[in-house]
């Protein structure tokens, strides 16, 4: 067992995008670090529903470098 006691940190990232029809509206999508590549946060989270019914920690890394606001489902 690892020294987290089996927990894993996962790496997301936010995009933003513009519709194809000019721009008008933006949409956010949030992506997960798996394997080599990346998935989209909703279909992760479906795959891996065990992760719901333990402690998940959520730290936000904006730009000002500030890191103590995660908060704890």
């Amino acid at each position: 067992m690892s020294s987290m006691g089996g927990k894993k940190m996962y790496t997301c990232k936010l995009m933003t995008y513009a519709d194809r029809r000019g721009g008008q509206f933006k949409n956010n999508k949030v992506l997960i670090r798996v394997g080599g590549g990346w998935q989209d946060l909703e279909f992760f989270l479906l795959e891996h529903s065990s992760l719901m019914a333990s402690d998940v920690v959520v730290r936000s890394f904006g730009a000002t470098g500030n890191t103590n606001h995660g908060w704890r489902n």
